[in-house]
């Protein structure tokens, strides 16, 4: 989980703000990778941030991981992985 959430925030560093990027990189030295990716998710989606298909792939994958969301009372955002996915601005060619 630790890696595959830090490689996937590294994917997006550099759409990402600066300050942003430096509070999720915090999240995940400190083992909190469902905060980052719940933040991430949060990003993503509310600033429309593109992403690729591959991306998009990374992270129905990574979601996958943390089960059923309504089981897992740390999230606040990913309360609907379909939702989130469906909600991502992906592009249709690859970045």
């Amino acid at each position: 989980m630790s890696n595959d959430s830090r490689e996937l925030l590294e994917r997006f560093a550099d759409r990402l703000e600066p300050e942003i990027l430096a509070d999720y990189r915090t999240f995940s030295d400190v083992g909190e990778w469902t905060l980052l990716v719940d933040n991430l998710c949060a990003s993503l989606v509310k600033r429309q941030i593109l992403v690729s298909v591959a991306e998009r792939g990374a992270l129905a994958e990574l979601l996958a991981l943390f089960g059923d969301p309504k089981d897992n009372v740390d999230m606040f955002y990913i309360d609907d992985y379909e939702r989130v996915l469906a909600e991502l601005n992906v592009s249709p060619e690859s970045m």
